[in-house]
């Protein structure tokens, strides 16, 4: 996976909301998040699957 932020891309209200929550917390749900992220990104691509795995 990268290093990429998913909440503050694709999740800003959650992302604000986050300032709410523990710092711990919310690394561990925007963790969850970006994994998830990442796994409905390659589900959506309309590349072959060989190429999703060397992409991912």
């Amino acid at each position: 996976m990268t290093n990429k932020n998913y909440l503050s891309i694709y999740a800003k209200s959650f992302n604000w909301a986050g300032f709410f929550l523990p710092k711990k917390t919310y690394q561990k749900c925007s963790s969850l998040y970006d994994f998830c992220r990442t796994v409905d990104n390659i589900a959506d691509d309309d590349g072959e699957l060989d190429i999703k795995k060397k992409i991912y």
